[in-house]
């Protein structure tokens, strides 16, 4: 998803889906806006303990101390170009969003 919130705090907040690498949004205030984007993947969980532990014997020793194996976040809030801002004007805006990893 791709969010655009006004600097000024005037406007609302416009958020759009990304299908196929590409997003329209629509009804985006004029003038300075954050672009945000978030995506996320499918996460699939362990139903038993069991389970659980044949998870965890399957994957190299990884995460952090939050004790995540395989983060959801395709593009974290971090990363590189994310939160950026974007002057926006009336009529048709071309934007094309380049994100990197932290």
């Amino acid at each position: 998803m791709v969010t655009f919130t006004p600097v000024d705090g005037k406007g609302s907040v416009v958020g759009c889906e990304i299908q196929n690498g590409k997003y329209v949004a629509k009804g985006v205030s004029p003038g300075k806006n954050v672009l945000t984007v978030a995506a996320v993947k499918q996460v699939t969980f362990a139903r038993s303990s069991e389970e659980m532990s044949k998870m965890a014997a399957s994957k190299p020793v990884q995460g952090g101390i939050e004790g995540l194996i395989d983060p959801a976040d395709i593009v974290p809030a971090n990363a590189k170009g994310n939160g950026a801002e974007h002057n926006i004007i009336i009529g048709s805006n071309t934007i094309d969003l380049q994100m990197t990893k932290p």
